[in-house]
């Protein structure tokens, strides 16, 4: 049975940076889904060569806190393997051949449902922005047939209770390599705070972060600035994706009822190209 809150309060509490145990998070580095900008969730997709370039990144910055790993933590995922493999290869950090790395289905990414395989910013615009953050981010929602946060907030935190616990206890060092939207609900537990308090964070791909890391850096992506931030910046593309769209239904339509000699490739560029920044 998972913990109380108030038992999530005491193990953040518990892990601090005199604390003999230290455990590193990394989510994958950029993947083809990324890369196209669509749900990818159970979706099992490699990196991108920019992708493992990160994840040599995320290698050489474990190797420069000269950090060595008693456990390694993965999800079953291609993505999250490759950045594993990778950045291991390049920090040459555990402790002995011997450690395993372990495969925990805890930290698979949340599934998004019938949303898998769409792209973000098209369903946001046939959604609305409000609806789809209500849908996506609120932590009892779901898209149809997919996870909520606070089901993947239960996973994560009896993972991280079960494996990373007692090894913490015993001054052990952990990395485990997962994905965003495992990272953000663990995030919230690790901050002593229930489900209902998950913010979309927008974490950085293939970088090594601490208990202490991950805390500090949703206490910043949930203050107001950084939701008005993250808004701002979501509907700009909402916005831009729906202008140009229109713009190039307008010029087709101007090129198809013109003279049959169509209308001059420059007022079509102008039409198609100008009207998106109006």
């Amino acid at each position: 049975m998972l913990k109380t809150n108030n038992t999530s309060a005491s193990v953040a509490d518990a892990e601090k940076d005199d604390y003999p145990g230290r455990a590193y998070f990394v989510r994958h580095g950029e993947s083809t889904s990324n890369e196209r900008n669509i749900f990818a969730g159970v979706l099992d997709v490699a990196l991108t060569p920019y992708g493992k370039l990160q994840a040599r990144r995320a290698g050489m910055d474990i190797q420069k806190k000269g950090i060595k790993f008693d456990a390694v933590y993965v999800s079953h995922m291609i993505r999250a393997r490759e950045t594993c493999e990778i950045a291991l290869d390049v920090s040459q950090a555990l402790r002995s051949p011997d450690v395993p790395i372990q495969i925990d289905y805890r930290i698979s990414e949340r599934s998004q449902g019938i949303f898998t395989k769409r792209n973000k910013n098209l369903v946001r615009l046939a959604l609305g922005y409000e609806s789809f953050e209500e849908m996506l981010h609120s932590h009892n929602e779901a898209p149809p047939g997919g996870e909520r946060i606070t089901q993947v907030y239960s996973r994560v935190a009896a993972f991280y209770e079960e494996q990373i616990v007692p090894r913490l206890q015993r001054g052990e060092n952990i990395l485990v390599v997962c994905h965003e939207y495992v990272l953000e609900p663990l995030s919230v537990y690790l901050s002593g705070l229930p489900p209902t308090a998950y913010k979309r964070l927008k974490l950085p791909n293939a970088k090594a972060l601490s208990r202490e890391d991950l805390v500090k850096f949703r206490d910043y992506e949930s203050s107001g600035v950084a939701t008005l931030r993250k808004k701002t910046s979501d509907l700009s593309t909402m916005w831009a994706i729906a202008l140009y769209a229109i713009a190039f239904l307008l010029g087709s339509f101007v090129k198809a009822v013109s003279a049959s000699d169509g209308i001059p490739s420059n007022l079509f560029i102008a039409i198609t190209v100008q009207l998106p920044l109006l």
